[in-house]
């Protein structure tokens, strides 16, 4: 993955991170969620995903699908890492 390429998956995963937490958790926050902290976390999670050589959701999925479909890719594939490492 470049460097563009990383920062383009970053800056979509962020704002679906902060766009769930604000639909999903936003009744329990005083602000809007952090868009630095969603960035944080994708960040986290593509290092992650990377050095187990297994993406949650590529670039081109993010690229390509809405918004609820690409959550719907990232739970599902989330899950299949989870058991994979049980």
């Amino acid at each position: 993955m470049t460097k563009s390429q990383r920062n383009i998956y970053i800056n979509i995963r962020a704002e679906q991170i902060k766009e769930f937490q604000d639909k999903t958790n936003g009744h329990l926050f005083t602000k809007p969620y952090s868009i630095d902290m969603a960035k944080e976390i994708a960040e986290r999670q593509l290092n992650y995903d990377l050095s187990k050589g297994l993406l949650r959701i590529t670039l081109d999925e993010l690229l390509l699908n809405d918004n609820d479909t690409c959550i719907a890719i990232h739970h599902s594939k989330t899950l299949q890492l989870a058991k994979t490492l049980k």
